[in-house]
């Protein structure tokens, strides 16, 4: 190595993973990031060459990251052996700006979250038809009254997340995530369908409640070029616990009774919610906004920004929640697609969709929200051609629209928290969950009526417009937030704590 390079190994770095401070005794510490310790040291030694040195380090670390630390100890090795970041240069697996112990801790809990979030609130989809067996219950109307009464339930989370901006984030998740999961154990001993859908309507809401507001949480946490980044991260722990349903729906084949099993797997998550209670921080800024009780009725929120979101909400989710409730029974009628094939197509076909999610995350902290999401909603439309084609070509439209739209997940999702003051943060995106359940509802309506009436294909050609004006929405009339603090972005927000500068 030369001595030039070695110089520049050996200073302080102040890069995204550390920023480094000389210790008392020679070696460099964290003075920033996400450690429980950190300590470097670095000899460099002249060679028989005088161009050339020997260059020697050694780091001991141990990574402030809950649960999942292990892991990415391994992935922090590997980047050691790199050397100092470049700037601009960030590693796959790493957010595009520093990181402290605060922030990590509530991202990784709010992952946790959205992984039992995304457990309890798709339970209900895969096993009703199965419990409805169980209770004799022979029609589809009695199964889509119970569907529509655990929707209208919303309201529900519409109240925690009022409350919350009141009595905090951290109190209202844990105690939303720990009800929704007793009530999903409770779902197991149902008697009837009325106590199955009373059961449900507190699983799926108030799991609803606890993951929105953990994405509030952490955008009040995390740098403001992190936001989208763990939006992202967010999506996928929820698509995890989602896909865990899937892993325990074979035990309802084991008889009438076999859905009971799988409403009962919510006592796997029991660990999941006590780590979430060990290492979920309460947001400061929300504690400054409860220091200060003027505020809370000081700080509005826009109203022409809660128009434009309830806006793109509806015009995504009309066609969002027909596209994606509606594709199995297409594939089994229109395509003659038996159970087992209908799944692998879904697997196959959504499962890299996750690829775009925290691509989308990166690219819409690094380029900007706007034209990241923009380009997903585009891609997203492009789902309508899986309803009018059949054979290789609707496999790859469906494939090409779900890594595409994907772009779009972390990019949009991250409005709702960013959008609003602290005070009326958790209220606001209370609101916008509701207009996103109402897009979904008359989507499904529309979507039912057209199909029967024109087919698959040019009822989802017509619909498909909503992601298009989605699009339009997100070009024209929001702002781009990317690396911009959430007191920028509400006036009404005052006294921010001074933050340290980070990187990016």
């Amino acid at each position: 190595m030369s001595a030039e390079d070695a110089e520049a190994w050996a200073a302080p770095r102040d890069d995204l993973m550390v920023l480094e401070e000389v210790a008392p005794d020679g070696t460099l510490r964290d003075a920033e990031g996400a450690w429980e310790h950190w300590n470097r040291s670095v000899t460099i030694r002249p060679t028989h060459d005088d161009d050339r040195v020997e260059l020697t380090e050694r780091v001991d670390f141990t990574p402030a990251i809950p649960v999942f630390g292990p892991a990415f100890a391994l992935l922090i090795a590997s980047s050691l052996r790199k050397g100092p970041l470049r700037h601009g240069k960030v590693p796959w697996w790493s957010p595009p700006a520093r990181m402290d112990t605060e922030s990590i801790a509530a991202l990784t809990s709010a992952c946790l979250i959205g992984m039992c979030a995304g457990f309890l609130s798709t339970v209900v989809t895969r096993v009703l038809t199965f419990a409805a067996d169980d209770f004799g219950v022979a029609t589809a109307g009695p199964q889509s009254a119970a569907l529509a009464v655990i929707r209208s339930g919303v309201v529900l989370t519409l109240i925690v997340l009022a409350l919350a901006d009141r009595q905090g984030r951290r109190r209202l998740a844990l105690a939303s995530l720990w009800v929704a999961a007793g009530a999903c154990v409770l779902t197991a001993f149902s008697p009837g369908l009325g106590a199955f859908t009373g059961a449900q309507v507190l699983t799926r809401n108030l799991s609803g409640a606890a993951v929105l507001l953990a994405n509030v949480l952490v955008a009040e946490e995390v740098p403001s070029r992190v936001r989208a980044y763990s939006v992202g991260l967010q999506s996928m722990s929820f698509a995890l616990g989602a896909g865990v349903v899937l892993l325990l729906l074979p035990l309802a084949d084991l008889g009438l009774w076999g859905w009971r099993l799988v409403c009962g797997g919510a006592v796997l998550l029991v660990p999941l919610v006590v780590a979430v209670a060990r290492h979920l921080p309460e947001s400061k800024r929300f504690e400054r906004t409860h220091d200060r009780p003027d505020s809370v009725t000081a700080e509005r929120f826009s109203m022409r920004r809660l128009w434009i979101l309830v806006a793109l909400g509806l015009a995504i989710n009309v066609f969002a929640a027909p596209a994606s409730q509606l594709q199995a029974d297409y594939l089994r009628t229109d395509r003659g697609y038996s159970a087992l094939w209908v799944t692998l197509f879904i697997v196959a076909t959504n499962t890299p969709a996750g690829l775009g999610v925290v691509l989308g995350g990166r690219w819409g902290d690094s380029w900007g929200r706007k034209p990241v999401a923009a380009i997903g909603m585009v891609g997203f439309a492009g789902t309508a051609v899986m309803f009018m084609v059949s054979g290789a070509p609707m496999w790859f439209a469906s494939l090409a629209s779900a890594v595409v739209g994907g772009l779009s997940v972390a990019t949009i999702g991250v409005y709702g928290p960013e959008m609003f003051p602290t005070a009326r943060r958790g209220f606001a995106n209370g609101l916008l969950s509701a207009a996103a359940l109402a897009g979904g509802l008359v989507g499904l309506l529309v979507a039912g009526q057209l199909a029967d009436a024109w087919g698959y294909g040019p009822a989802f050609a017509l619909l498909a417009i909503g992601p298009l004006v989605a699009a339009v929405i997100v070009v024209m009339l929001l702002p781009e937030t990317a690396g911009v603090s959430l007191e920028e972005l509400n006036r009404d927000d005052r006294s921010p704590r001074p933050s340290p500068k980070r990187p990016g």
